[in-house]
């Protein structure tokens, strides 16, 4: 029966293999197999199999081969299942599991004395610190990689560690020491006929060659890449080398090359949830659109790279695809946008400064679990000598006796040894992390005078700003009483024009001052008479109204805790809004208030313009303005600075309009607190001055 089933496996294994891909099959016949070495042995080669076309899968099988391995005490299928098994996390992005299962398996490697799989769980740990930048402790463990690898004569092994030392080399720029790594790991490649191994060496050369701009050779070596993995439909591999080839066809200025290789890349890539390739042809992607002046396409794809860089922890690539976006949006006109991504470019290259501070004081902290675990090690050899001197203690008495004296002596000075050891070096550390310590309390000193200096420079820059607007609007205002007889009528239009774009800018500077204002320190509370405040508004707001013929109706408002300063600014940005964007002849706005869910909902409806339901996000972005400065006025700051005031009150704000029909703005407030409720009193219509219907 059984020799039945291992037939079947592998038929199965060879139509999978010829694009069967019956794996519903696979899993039935896997199930029905006897447990023994040989199925262990095979799901490993399976995992392999899979590990650059579906990584999913081979994490199924490894997670299989695993749990057999521990249910047949089978150590070396156990280590073997838990490489596969790290490199399928890897693959997928799940670096930390990836690194958990390494350490699980070294672990296990040196208890149990496999050397080679201690060779081979170096390299794939080095090359999984290579996919997150970490190319120093990568280096360090392709040497150990190399090291076993040389001496238990693994051809392989080493060819697949010399391509590593390449790549590494590769990274930190020293491309003289990579040809000469890749090159050997090509030679050896070739004489073992290993495939896989020669189209990564191809890859490499052609990489080296592209970046020596000899493109002819870097064509070359990257046309014989690619034919084996498309011939073993090696997804992993095709994604990687058409990458490289549309990198090399922009080297060539054949664009349309270029992104039909990227293109390729992105779909493979994508398939199979390989995020590092996702990366880097969106990368490729984005750049090729905005050289082809193609800019909402180059911001489409940057900001789906960010959401992937992020999700991988892909720091470096996240400020890559940030100066995209603002060149991008640079180049539209869209410059606060541009300036918003130039500073989170700053900030992130800043938080990369710090990671690295942080990645050291890791450093220290395993370098000591290292040193610990040396100690522990050493302690559990002289309690192994203790062990021999206790048998050899049955057999002569008296020399066991003076035997255990000097063992229980030794063990007394190494714990003492081991005791001061670690005192030691645990007072070395606490220095040091106060060290850092220090260093972070300072950046937040700096940190918090540079706020203090940017909020005097706002208002200086304000200042500034303003006062030549002034001058340009009453110097243009003379210009135009002197020319007011001669009957220039194309310099009253351009003189008109200075002026309105000179108050533009005005209206402009006083928005963004303002916005500015509102920083993280805590509000103020205190008890506000709403109805009292509204009349304000509405007084403030008169010519206006006046203008407009404008009709307000407010029911009942309370008393509340809250800021007074701050509603004030939302009930005058919304009110004006209602005025300004409002065709009707009679433009109509209520104001209604209600308590729900134990909170303050402020309505304010007008019979305006309305708005589309797919831009009822965008309206509370920084200067967003759904009509042009023709149609109505204002800097496109208003609802921001609504949004950021309802936040700092702990509150939000909502809208529900419809085009051509007005819209509602609700301004939602938490009632903090029973004395809240109890104060909140209402206060009649009557107090208000209405305008005629």
């Amino acid at each position: 029966m059984r020799n039945i089933l291992i037939g079947i496996f592998y038929f199965l294994l060879i139509q999978t293999s010829s694009g069967g891909d019956n794996l519903d099959s696979l899993y039935l016949v896997l199930a029905n197999s006897t447990e023994d070495t040989s199925l262990v042995k095979e799901l490993e080669n399976l995992g392999w199999k899979y590990h650059r076309t579906q990584p999913e899968q081979t994490e199924i099988f490894a997670k299989k081969s695993l749990d057999i391995s521990k249910r047949l005490n089978f150590h070396e299928g156990a280590i073997r299942a838990k490489n596969v098994l790290a490199v399928a996390y890897s693959i997928q992005g799940k670096m930390n599991l990836a690194f958990e299962t390494f350490e699980e398996a070294i672990t296990m490697a040196e208890k149990s004395d496999h050397q080679i799989l201690i060779c081979r769980t170096y390299n794939n740990i080095g090359r999984t610190h290579m996919k997150i930048g970490n190319f120093e402790k990568a280096v360090n463990f392709y040497q150990q990689g190399a090291e076993c690898s040389g001496k238990f004569g693994l051809e392989q092994q080493m060819s697949d560690n010399l391509l590593n030392m390449a790549a590494a080399m590769k990274e930190q720029g020293l491309w003289d020491t990579a040809s000469k790594y890749a090159n050997e790991a090509l030679g050896i490649a070739i004489q073992i006929k290993d495939e896989t191994l020669i189209s990564d060496a191809n890859l490499m050369l052609g990489t080296l060659y592209c970046h020596a701009e000899n493109y002819d050779k870097a064509l070359g070596h990257l046309k014989v890449a690619l034919k084996y993995p498309l011939s073993k439909d090696d997804k992993v591999g095709v994604s990687r080398i058409m990458n490289q080839l549309g990198h090399l066809y922009s080297k060539l200025n054949q664009s349309e090359k270029a992104l039909q290789a990227h293109q390729k890349a992105y779909r493979i890539s994508s398939q199979i949830n390989y995020q590092e390739q996702v990366i880097a042809s969106l990368e490729h992607l984005a750049k090729i659109y905005i050289d082809n002046e193609q800019y909402s396409k180059s911001i489409e794809k940057s900001m789906e790279g960010i959401q992937v860089a992020e999700q991988l922890g892909a720091l470096k690539n996240v400020t890559i695809l940030y100066e995209i976006l603002a060149k991008s949006y640079a180049a539209q006109n869209n410059y606060p946008q541009a300036y918003i991504y130039h500073t989170k470019v700053k900030m992130l290259s800043d938080s990369l400064i710090n990671q690295e501070k942080n990645q050291k004081l890791d450093e220290l902290k395993v370098q000591f679990l290292l040193e610990n675990k040396e100690a522990e090690n050493q302690l559990l050899k002289t309690q192994q000598a203790k062990d021999k001197l206790t048998i050899q203690k049955a057999m002569i008495v008296s020399t066991a006796f003076v035997i255990a004296l000097i063992a229980l002596c030794l063990i007394a000075f190494l714990l003492y040894k081991r005791s001061e050891y670690r005192k030691a070096l645990s007072h070395k550390l606490e220095h040091k992390v106060n060290s850092r310590t220090s260093e972070l309390e300072k950046i937040n000193d700096d940190l918090t005078k540079s706020n203090k200096e940017m909020e005097r420079f706002n208002h200086i820059a304000s200042h500034d700003l303003k006062e030549p607007l002034r001058n340009i609007i009453s110097f243009t205002r003379l210009l135009e009483m002197r020319l007011r007889n001669q009957e220039d009528h194309v310099a009253d239009e351009y003189l008109s024009f200075v002026v309105t774009n000179a108050k533009q800018m005005h209206t402009l500077i006083e928005d963004v001052l303002e916005f500015s204002k509102f920083s993280d320190r805590k509000v103020e509370m205190e008890e506000v008479n709403l109805a009292k405040t509204f009349q304000q508004v509405l007084t403030a707001l008169q010519p206006i109204m006046e203008e407009k013929t404008a009709h307000i109706i407010c029911k009942e408002l309370p008393i509340i805790k809250t800021n007074e300063a701050k509603i004030y600014i939302l009930f005058r940005n919304i009110l004006e809004n209602g005025l300004l964007y409002n065709n009707n002849p009679t433009p109509v706005i209520e104001i209604d208030y209600v308590q729900k869910h134990n909170q303050h909902h402020l309505s304010i409806t007008d019979n305006g313009i309305g708005i589309d339901k797919a831009y009822h996000e965008q309206i509370f972005d920084m200067f967003k303005r759904l009509q042009s400065r023709k149609e109505a006025k204002g800097s496109g700051l208003g609802l921001s600075i609504c949004q950021k005031i309802s936040n700092r009150l702990g509150g939000e704000i909502l809208v529900e309009s419809t085009p051509n029909q007005g819209s509602t703005f609700t301004i939602v407030l938490p009632i903090e607190d029973s004395i809240d409720k109890k104060r909140t009193v209402f206060k009649t219509q009557s107090n208000y001055k209405m305008l005629p219907s």
